[in-house]
């Protein structure tokens, strides 16, 4: 890194020179990180575009070594990649190679900023009618270096730019300084010890070392104790009431962010379900920054449980009892009057005189009440449901925008069972296939044709001890400021403000910050050095095993804070403290939840 009094003593040795030639890397502009970088995002790229079939280590590795010699046209090199990875199978050569270029420059200009104090140090010398041009060792050629170069600067101020890659020469066997115009009135400046100094010494040309120790510190300290520094300050820290330990949560979603990116397709919409999906969005779409090779497009799919029973449930078939256990299978909302219920059916006050008499009242249970018999029983009632149903499904269609250009539709969301993309198979045509992506799955509700489920984190079809019977933390995590949408109308959709909305104020916005905070450090030392999804699996579970008691009961608190259920509540019971503890001692002793399991079973 060239200080101002550096770049002083560098004017004082060229005064008398009227030729300059530059080294390009660490000298006129820097990495932000490592070469590692670079070639971490090209394995991405081969793993996500082409599925490669071996470990992303692997393939880095492999690149790198490709990239050894500079004194061979990228093409080539780009091609033996090609022959390395898809020899035998049926990738076009030549668009592959033009991919390949493509993403490499992407990752470079991404990678590459203007040394400090540079373009004061041109600025004088073509004031001093000097000469000036770029001698590189690079495995671009002339061309692609003058467009990494003019994404920062002037590139006009060279009079060339000579590259090892074009000529088969380089300054590290020293040939490459053939090239060097009038060598005794010329002068190198660059960083290497070898390249930029000791060779074009041997050919007569004076040089000028420039001591880039700290920039090579930067990419170090970047590279490993960055990571190791950045992980402990996640690892340890202090927790209150409120501040929540939600490190673990952080690591998993971000896991989850690797797998579902590279589960998707070229051009795949993707729809996160509501409302524990708007959470899992913001953080994919943080993922999707500087990576969305695949032109990956989110969207918020505003819908529910209930909403889907509204559009799918057959009232003329099915029984009153049935039409109970489902809504309170979907909702932790106890309906208490005919008045709610039919709010929640999509109904407005000047259609509730028809249905409701004079007698009706609120009830604790209004499920099991002659009053809820005789409403879902009445024909005129069953017509006008008819009626909203049709105008519900309509609009359903519209916001999950289905077109005959689709193969499939993606859906995304928390878990457990998929209950949710069993109503939504029902209603969506045939021809499209419903896959549904979960951070985890519990049991299966009953799988359909042509509709796939598949949790991400943890599955049940892999394994017998899903999870730890933490998922109370994770719903409370996921809250959202809006209420629940319970059924989709034509002057609206219609919502009510359940203890969701009270749990995201107090808890989930906390949460979700601290979070994001831990999500957005994890991209950065995941783009300087790739970490696996089971190392990102792994520390989740280590950071378990630290958590205190305290936010473990006040994560079970707020998630028992449900539908309209103790609406006063403002602290924790003392089942709260009972299953903390519980779960403080299985992630302990791991050993004991699997005693558990086995026994349950």
């Amino acid at each position: 890194m060239m200080t101002k009094k550096e770049i002083e003593v560098i004017k004082s040795k060229v005064e008398n020179k009227d030729i300059i030639y530059f080294d390009c890397f660490d000298t006129i502009v820097y990495r932000k990180y490592s070469t590692k970088y670079v070639f971490y995002r090209l394995a991405e790229f081969l793993v996500q575009e082409y599925s490669v079939g071996i470990p992303f280590e692997y393939v880095q590795k492999s690149l790198q070594g490709f990239f050894v010699e500079c004194d061979i046209p990228f093409k080539e090199i780009a091609r033996n990649v090609y022959l390395h990875f898809f020899y035998n199978k049926d990738i076009d050569e030549n668009e592959f190679v033009s991919k390949f270029e493509s993403e490499f420059i992407k990752a470079e200009l991404d990678n590459i900023e203007l040394a400090p104090n540079i373009l004061e140090l041109l600025t004088w010398m073509i004031s001093k009618n000097k000469k000036i041009y770029i001698l590189s060792d690079f495995y671009f050629g002339k061309k692609e270096l003058k467009l990494l170069l003019g994404s920062l600067m002037d590139v006009s101020v060279f009079e060339d730019i000579i590259v090892s890659a074009d000529l088969g020469k380089t300054k590290y066997k020293g040939d490459l300084y053939d090239c060097v115009l009038e060598p005794h009135d010329s002068i190198m400046i660059g960083d290497n010890e070898l390249n930029d100094y000791k060779r074009p010494m041997e050919y007569g040309i004076d040089a000028i070392k420039i001591n880039s120790k700290k920039q090579y510190l930067k990419y170090n300290q970047y590279t490993w104790n960055y990571i190791k520094n950045q992980k402990q300050k996640l690892l340890t820290g202090k927790e209150t009431n409120k501040q929540y330990f939600c490190a673990n949560y952080a690591y998993e979603m971000y896991a989850f962010c690797k797998k579902l990116y590279s589960r998707l397709q070229r051009d795949d919409t993707v729809l996160f379900l509501a409302r524990d999906g708007l959470f899992m969005k913001q953080c994919f779409d943080f993922y999707l920054e500087n990576r969305n090779q695949k032109n990956i497009t989110t969207k918020y799919l505003e819908v529910s449980r209930l909403a889907l029973l509204m559009i799918v449930w057959d009232f003329e078939r099915e029984t009153a009892h049935d039409f109970a256990q489902a809504f309170s299978h979907r909702s932790d909302w106890k309906v208490s009057s005919a008045e709610e219920l039919l709010h929640f059916l999509g109904f407005n006050h000047q259609e509730f005189e028809d249905y409701i008499t004079s007698s009706s009242r609120t009830q604790s249970n209004y499920f099991q009440t002659l009053e809820y018999e005789d409403l879902y029983n009445n024909q005129r009632f069953k017509q006008a449901i008819k009626r909203k149903q049709k105008n519900a499904l309509n609009k359903f269609l519209k916001l999950i925008t289905v077109n005959s250009e689709q193969k499939r539709i993606i859906t995304v969301d928390m878990g457990w069972k998929g209950t949710s993309q069993n109503d939504m198979r029902k209603v969506i045509p045939e021809q499209f296939e419903l896959h549904g992506f979960y951070f985890g799955t519990t049991m299966s509700v009953g799988e359909l044709p042509n509709s796939i489920k598949e949790g991400l984190i943890f599955d049940y079809r892999d394994c017998i001890e899903v999870y730890d019977d933490s998922f109370h933390e994770l719903e409370a995590l996921l809250k959202t400021d809006k209420g629940q949408l319970v059924c989709y109308t034509e002057d609206g959709n219609v919502y009510v403000q359940d203890n969701g909305v009270r749990v995201y104020d107090a808890y989930s916005k906390i949460c979700q910050q601290r979070a994001m905070v831990i999500f957005q450090m994890i991209k950065e030392m995941d783009l300087i050095n790739p970490i696996s999804v089971e190392s990102l699996v792994s520390t989740a579970k280590d950071i378990k095993q630290k958590q205190s008691i305290k936010s473990l009961v006040w994560g079970r608190f707020y998630f028992d804070l449900q539908g309209n259920n103790d609406v006063e509540r403002k602290k924790p019971y003392f089942k709260d403290y009972k299953f903390a503890a519980k779960m403080f001692l299985y992630r302990k002793i791991p050993s004991l939840y699997y005693i558990k399991r086995r026994y349950k079973n």
